[in-house]
């Protein structure tokens, strides 16, 4: 009887490893695959997002951008670098780790430091909250603001502010760009709040997840960005806010001018190291959570280590969360719909 056991389990095992290693295979192609058809797609096209696998308005601009850049050959050279640097360093911690691993008790001393040491770097190393920032203030849009009331009457307001507005009640805040104007983007963070973006009276963007959410009855905080050009030089701008929370009901937060990708930089700057801390307490967590059953197992006992993983999983989790960063993970940008200029 045991050995026909067996022999079903090494017929078993085979089938189970190669249907395990093919969906490892698309999890790992997918995303590589799905980058390399973003780039060869029109640029202002892949802002509508719903690009998968193969490209919809193709291209090669994006490439010969890049191909362009002045810096090309300094990038080459640093990326060359971190590979190699990367290599000897994952070599040290491979063989550190496996005399971790053959000493238990360490391992668990070793990510407590490490948990503390991220959390110190957090708050020596993070964004000076005193201190202006010259990125900042180029790429805030200078213009001013006013408010247009329900009654018909306006204000003008200071941006970012709260402001007195009932909760449902839509916010509608106007400006004039200036006649000079010839950057790319209009970008504001959403505070629980649908937006809409209005360029001489015709919406670019709308943000809104009212017919598509599963529970909860705002859209969920994000950065909405939208599109404009040299042309719209001299145009009003309408912005949107409507929320169902009193909480953030008037809040306006900074607007922000310039090219996409130089606005995503500074806020990778200014909250990109929580978001880095995050994941990586999420790769620990998984780690220990996968080390304490796989020790479990082989030496027939129960490591506490596990519930040290769970603990440290879920902060990660927590903290993705709350990352103003997260809808460069979750899917938020396909509820971002654009008109067409």
């Amino acid at each position: 009887m045991a050995a026909k056991k067996a022999k079903k389990k090494v017929q078993i095992f085979p089938i189970v490893n190669t249907i395990i290693m093919i969906l490892f295979v698309i999890i790992t192609l997918y995303p590589v695959l799905n980058t390399l058809a973003i780039s060869l797609n029109d640029g202002t096209d892949s802002l509508r997002g719903g690009i998968y696998l193969l490209p919809r308005k193709f291209t090669w601009k994006n490439y010969i951008t890049v191909l362009q850049k002045d810096n090309l050959i300094t990038g080459a050279y640093v990326t060359v670098a971190r590979t190699v640097i990367g290599t000897v360093l994952a070599l040290a911690a491979n063989a550190i780790l496996a005399f971790v691993v053959s000493r238990k008790r360490f391992l668990f001393y070793i990510l407590m430091i490490l948990s503390l040491l991220c959390i110190m770097a957090l708050q020596f190393f993070g964004q000076n909250e005193r201190d202006g920032n010259t990125t900042e203030k180029n790429l805030i849009y200078q213009g001013t603001f006013t408010w247009q009331k329900s009654d018909g009457s306006s204000e003008k307001i200071s941006v970012p502010g709260q402001y007195d507005v009932k909760a449902k009640d839509t916010m509608t805040i106007l400006t004039r760009l200036p006649e000079d104007y010839h950057e790319n983007t209009l970008a504001i963070r959403s505070s629980l709040q649908s937006v809409r973006f209005y360029v001489d009276g015709e919406l670019r963007m709308e943000y809104d997840t009212s017919g598509t959410r599963l529970v909860g009855k705002n859209s969920a905080s994000c950065y909405v960005f939208c599109p404009t050009s040299e042309d719209d030089a001299g145009k009003e701008v309408r912005i949107e806010l409507t929320t169902n929370t009193a909480k953030y009901s008037g809040v306006v937060n900074t607007v922000y001018c310039g090219d996409e990708a130089a606005i995503w930089g500074y806020l990778f700057q200014t909250y990109g190291l929580e978001t880095v801390i995050a994941l990586f307490l999420l790769f620990a967590g998984i780690i220990t959570i996968i080390f304490g059953f796989s020790l479990g197992i082989a030496y027939q006992t129960k490591f506490d280590m596990e519930y040290l993983g769970w603990c440290v999983f879920m902060a990660a989790i927590w903290m993705l969360g709350e990352s103003k960063m997260r809808q460069l993970f979750f899917r938020i940008r396909q509820h971002l719909q654009r008109c067409v200029l």
